[in-house]
């Protein structure tokens, strides 16, 4: 369900996103229709808010900055808002997708081996 749809992305950095999706418009959104991303700087709380460790070939700065973009350059079309953190446009035959962070900057993950850390407990779990 949709809350709003907007003509202008708030301004949004890697810092602030929990996860970016391409995928299929209009299909399940579980990874069987198209694909998470996951900035590096959050990887440890996105671990931590999806259950399980994300692993090293799902963290893509450069593609989340394209979903990004991408959403910025169609903007105009009209961008979903829902739940106030999830921002959703489709062009032609794809869907973007970007999850926000409700409170960016919380967990030390810049911390020297924080993030090994935290996804060797989490794959004991």
């Amino acid at each position: 369900m949709t809350d709003k749809i907007i003509n202008k992305l708030p301004p949004i950095s890697l810092d602030q996103v929990s996860s970016a999706y391409v995928g299929k418009p209009h299909k399940c959104m579980c990874g069987c229709s198209g694909k998470y991303f996951y900035p590096r700087v959050n990887r440890l709380s996105s671990s931590i808010d999806r259950g399980y460790a994300i692993e090293d070939n799902e963290v893509n700065d450069a593609k989340v900055k394209r979903i990004i973009n991408k959403m910025i350059k169609h903007q105009e079309e009209g961008i979903e808002v829902n739940i106030g953190c999830i921002y959703t446009i489709i062009v032609g035959t794809r869907q973007y997708t970007l999850y926000i962070k409700d409170d960016p900057g919380v967990l030390p993950e810049s911390a020297p081996g924080a993030i090994e850390k935290i996804l060797d407990a989490i794959k004991t779990l």
